[in-house]
């Protein structure tokens, strides 16, 4: 039996040939390509205790009294708030998961800045160690004040001796009172914490005391000697 070609058909051929080469060649290429990696998951919820040290609601206020002028500074909250965000796949981000947040603003009648106390867990992802969650510290111009602003980390959920930032401009976890006294007044479970070269204290070297469920009752500004003390106060949470 004879088998016969013809010209047109060996063309057909070729070009069947060429496409179902193509095909394979595409589909190899497909099974070498990885499938994209996912994107890490995180969770963090903002520890109690710096909701109880950092977080206050309107109707809060303290009273302090400066130990060389006795001015005395009245700051007030007028605003908080906080929450979870949730950052899914179609964000453009690195990564997924739910974080913790809060903000409290405060003014003071003395220097008339507006004042923020803020956590943002998104900040942990970047951390080494993720275990820890910073209350951030910052301060802002008005109408009625100067120009001097800046941020700075007030506390952390961290161990005694605690270092937080880069030198010159650290903030350290130094002692813990159970029992600390201050104008007469009571408060306990409060911890110090030293800030050096703090930017919101005219990069002064400056220790603040801070009590769970208060806030700062005390505020030592070492350069200038300045020590501001809690002298009364309201506290909403």
């Amino acid at each position: 039996m004879r088998f016969f070609i013809s010209l047109g058909n060996m063309k057909h051929a070729g070009t069947y040939l060429k496409m179902l080469f193509l095909m394979l060649v595409l589909t190899a290429c497909q099974k070498c390509k990885k499938d994209p990696e996912a994107k890490p998951n995180y969770h963090f919820e903002i520890p109690q205790e710096l909701w109880d040290y950092g977080c206050f609601k309107p109707g809060t206020y303290w009273v302090y009294e400066d130990s060389i002028s006795h001015i005395i500074d009245s700051v007030w909250v007028f605003k908080a708030n906080g929450g979870n965000k949730t950052i899914s796949e179609s964000n453009d981000y690195p990564y997924t998961g739910t974080f913790g947040w809060y903000s409290c603003w405060s003014e003071s009648s003395y220097d008339h800045y507006q004042y923020e106390n803020w956590v943002d867990q998104t900040w942990n992802v970047n951390y080494s160690d993720k275990s820890i969650t910073a209350l951030n510290r910052e301060k802002y111009s008005t109408a009625n004040s100067s120009y001097n602003t800046g941020q700075t980390i007030l506390m952390a959920n961290a161990n005694l001796n605690k270092k937080l930032g880069t030198y010159p401009d650290y903030t350290e976890y130094v002692y813990l009172y159970n029992i600390y006294s201050e104008n007469g007044l009571n408060f306990s479970s409060v911890e110090k914490w030293y800030n050096s070269k703090s930017i919101i204290d005219d990069k002064q070297n400056t220790n603040y005391y801070i009590a769970r469920n208060i806030g700062i009752i005390r505020r030592e500004q070492a350069d200038s000697n300045h020590v501001w003390k809690l002298v009364r106060y309201h506290i909403v949470q």
